[in-house]
């Protein structure tokens, strides 16, 4: 193993570094990611018409709760298997129909 889990990542580092400084790295990092990814999607007129700022937000966290459900399932192989079905149902509501 190189490393730990994204899974265990998302429990563990919250309780490690406090939950202050773990929301602190999720925004430099994913949320900065996310934010530039949909601010793409929009000005190129394929997200549908909403503020970029609150959809990257709730996106991360989506994401974050996925990690956190599979991460506690029993079953996690079945867990994201249903995680990324969700997610990818989530994010289709967000692609503007042309």
């Amino acid at each position: 193993m190189c490393g730990p889990s994204p899974a265990a990542t998302a429990v563990d580092a919250p309780a490690v570094l406090g939950w202050q400084k773990w929301r602190d790295i999720e925004a430099a990092h994913g949320l900065g990611l996310i934010s530039r990814q949909l601010q793409a999607l929009s000005s190129h007129g394929l997200l549908v018409p909403a503020p970029v700022p609150v959809l990257a937000q709730l996106v991360l966290s989506a994401v974050t709760e996925a990690a956190l459900l599979i991460a506690n399932a029993e079953d996690p192989d079945t867990a994201r298997e249903e995680a990324g079905q969700a997610l990818r149902a989530l994010f289709a509501g967000m692609v503007m129909n042309r």
